[in-house]
């Protein structure tokens, strides 16, 4: 105990000497208090595990021994290489032991920088260590004015989307059946946008997630010829969809047609993209993306431990040991990423930091959107502007007026707090009641919490509204003709099907998304026939401001009234479905894994699991499979389904590797792990 509390005692004094110079700590007057946690808890943990070394000298050794070891780090950031440094203080610390073998220091004093070294990490946390400030995000880049060349006679585009939003929210119905102030759900803005165009009871989704839906829609091409599945998957290269599709994205098609081209997105999702391994970007085809990046104390704060702690350094050795007696080891596995968890979720306990980095989307997604607007407007080109918003996605977090006005406080349900932290925690273990069906807490009712929360995430439907208003004021007071197409990514459930959230099924609540298109020469307020499917709303806009759509799926829906619509194709991880008029199937898809080293990586699984009539059966509760009246169609669909997957590019993509920065965000958004999370095999 006397060789580990003198250990303890030199590894407080370095540390104290490196708290007192700031040594390097660029910016260390607003992250004060987690590096000097980082600080004395790694270099505790060092004079823990190596202090009792010389366990036959006396106290003087082990203090030499915490003393050295602690002059690591600091040597790395005086610009000492990190395999130099780390041997200069463990043969300092071994020299300086050995020669202080016979040195006794006393007791008292040892002990009392011993204690003052293990409280400095909690005095950290205590006194020092609670962030209340949010994430800065970067400015909007600027948007120059630029002379005239192409006709200025073609429309402009507008195409807006807003994350997560069920195509029932919307409808006319809906509105009307949902009060806010006791006479219905308002939404003049989508409501006078449906009502001046042509729109759809709801369109189908291509899949069920972020990522591959609008992969699908930014390439104009097929989800199977986009290959990807969900958020976590493989992800096609440009190459690829080059060489076997002839493919141009959305934005490069109105690029070449002398369209000016902005993108804002407020899905941190979009602008991560590894292009370094050749990834179809989404930004391709754009003269300007905004995606809205975070300027984040905390990534700086994190590279920093990591580099220049011995916190961090422990952290490097595990997941290397780890790396090479087991091979790949996943980010989430290693001490490295505990670590950093631990100190972000201390040090960091503000609710919007943690669970959804990019508070505020709304507002500056919107703000953006204006001042892009007004230079394209004053300009004399036509340009093609793609909006995306982040609301409604999860966490639901309405802001004031709109927090309150569907989710009364006398109807929230027991035990859950009026705090974002409480609502969180609480769709956390909804989630894990219905996933593992474990008995669910005494104070959670699924049904009335799924249904506090549908209406706090109309609340943010109401708010979203008023963003679009201003939009929609500031398109029409320029007096362009312009073409404007509003819909969603995919839906969301809130406990049907015992799900909660996207990303889980291919039920109707997470692939049907609102269409609603308006414009010069567009019929208002007609209502289609079909719905379409959500890549016929890219291909419309083509067709519709005059640009190539050779090689381009989907059909113009204005055109398409009377053609025979083909069956509906929809793709998640072991998952498909095909719906043709009112019937839905869903089948089981299954390719061989990759780790398997399979002699066909084309060959799969394909059985049927469910069927569905969707006009007497909306809710999808009656599963008629093997109803004889669905056989024939079950087959031909079956055969249809087989002839769509010769194209699927899925078994040809490579494994994707995630960045634990993206890793994080996917955790932040509530995206399960893993592709076979998604298994819906019997």
């Amino acid at each position: 105990m006397n060789l580990i509390l003198a250990a303890l005692a030199g590894a407080g004094l370095i540390s104290a000497l490196d708290v007192f110079l700031a040594l390097g700590w660029y910016g260390a007057e607003s992250m004060f208090a987690p590096r000097l946690f980082a600080v004395f808890a790694g270099n505790a943990l060092i004079a823990l595990l190596f202090g009792w070394t010389f366990w036959r000298a006396k106290n003087g050794s082990a203090f030499a021994l915490g003393f050295c070891l602690g002059l690591g780090p600091i040597l790395e950031r005086f610009g000492v290489d990190f395999p130099l440094a780390l041997g200069a203080s463990v043969v300092l610390a071994v020299i300086s032991a050995w020669g202080l073998r016979r040195l006794t220091l006393p007791k008292l004093p040892v002990a009392l920088v011993a204690l003052a070294t293990v409280a400095a990490p909690p005095f950290s946390l205590l006194a020092l260590g609670i962030s209340t400030e949010r994430f800065e995000v970067e400015p909007a880049p600027e948007l120059e004015a630029r002379p005239g060349k192409a006709d200025p006679t073609r429309p402009d585009v507008l195409c807006i989307v807003a994350d997560t939003l069920r195509a029932d929210t919307v409808l006319p119905e809906e509105i009307r059946r949902h009060s806010v102030h006791g006479d219905g759900l308002e939404l003049p803005n989508l409501t006078r946008l449906r009502e001046s165009g042509t729109w759809a009871e709801y369109a189908n989704s291509p899949s069920n997630q972020t990522l591959p839906s609008h992969l699908s829609f930014m390439t104009v091409l097929d989800i199977e010829k986009v290959g990807m599945r969900h958020n976590r998957h493989r992800w096609p290269t440009k190459e690829l969809l080059r060489d076997n599709f002839k493919f141009m994205s959305l934005a490069n098609r109105f690029q070449k047609a002398d369209y000016r081209t902005v993108g804002i997105a407020s899905n941190p999702l979009l602008s991560q993209v590894d292009k370094e391994a050749g990834h179809q970007s989404f930004d391709d085809g754009f003269e300007l993306w905004y995606g809205q990046k975070m300027i984040a104390t905390w990534e700086p704060l994190n590279n920093w431990k990591k580099n220049y702690t011995w916190l961090g350094w422990l952290g490097q050795f595990y997941y290397e040991t780890l790396k090479l007696v087991k091979g790949e080891v996943k980010t989430q596995k290693t001490l490295q990423h505990l670590t950093s968890q631990i100190m972000r979720r201390t040090f960091y306990p503000n609710p919007l930091r943690l669970w959804r980095s990019h508070s505020g989307e709304g507002e500056r997604t919107t703000e953006a959107a204006l001042r892009y607007l007004d230079t394209l407007v004053d300009g004399k080109d036509p340009y093609f502007m793609f909006l995306h918003y982040m609301d409604p996605h999860s966490p639901y977090i309405p802001a004031e007026p709109w927090r309150g006005s569907l989710a009364k406080a006398e109807n929230r349900p027991k035990g859950v707090g009026a705090d974002v932290t409480s609502e969180y925690q609480a769709r956390v273990d909804l989630r894990h009641y219905l996933e593992n069906k474990e008995d669910k807490k005494d104070w959670i009712s699924p049904e009335a919490f799924g249904q506090w929360l549908h209406d706090l995430y109309r609340e943010e439907v109401v708010q979203f509204d008023t963003y679009l208003g201003q939009i929609l004021d500031r398109v029409e007071a320029g007096g362009r003709p312009t073409l404007i197409f509003f819909t969603s990514d995919h839906g969301e459930l809130f406990g049907q099907h015992k799900l909660l959230e996207h990303g889980y099924s291919l039920y109707e609540g997470e692939t049907a998304v609102p269409f609603l298109l308006a414009g010069p020469g567009i019929p208002e307020n007609k209502k289609l026939a079909e719905p379409p499917e959500l890549i016929d709303g890219a291909y419309t806009l083509l067709d519709l401001a005059g640009v190539n759509t050779d090689f381009a799926d989907g059909r113009n829906v204005l055109e398409a009234e009377t053609e025979t619509a083909r069956p509906v194709l929809t793709l998640m991880f072991n998952q498909a479905a095909v719906r043709e008029g009112a019937w839905k199937f869903i089948y089981l898809l299954q390719y061989p894994k990759p780790e398997d080293n399979p002699p066909d990586k084309t060959a799969y699984q394909l059985k049927l699991m469910e069927v569905y009539q969707l006009d007497r059966d909306p809710g999808e509760q009656n599963n008629l499979l093997g109803d004889p009246e669905t056989l024939e169609m079950a087959e031909r669909l079956t055969v249809w389904l087989r002839e769509r997957l010769k194209q699927d590019q899925l078994p040809h993509l490579p494994e994707r590797k995630i960045s634990a920065r993206h890793q994080e965000k996917l955790d932040e958004l509530g995206y399960a792990e893993g592709e076979g999370d998604h298994d819906r095999s019997p």
